[in-house]
């Protein structure tokens, strides 16, 4: 993906229920929306306090690019 900061993306929560945010930060390996951290080769949303993340780990959510 080439997401810059300024793009429109949506989280999507279990799959089902979208979340549109605004791309804040960019860097090599992540995608940052406000409070929101996503991995930028997966579109998995990192949480540490849940574990969450990218494969093996489970998340609860995921980035979807919509520029």
């Amino acid at each position: 993906m080439n997401i810059k900061v300024g793009d429109k993306v949506v989280r999507m929560l279990a799959g089902t229920i979208p979340m549109p945010l605004v791309v804040t930060d960019v860097t090599d390996k992540l995608i940052i929306c406000g409070d929101y951290t996503f991995d930028k080769l997966t579109g998995a949303e990192i949480d540490d306090y849940f574990g969450f993340g990218p494969p093996p780990k489970y998340t609860c959510s995921v980035l979807r690019y919509t520029n």
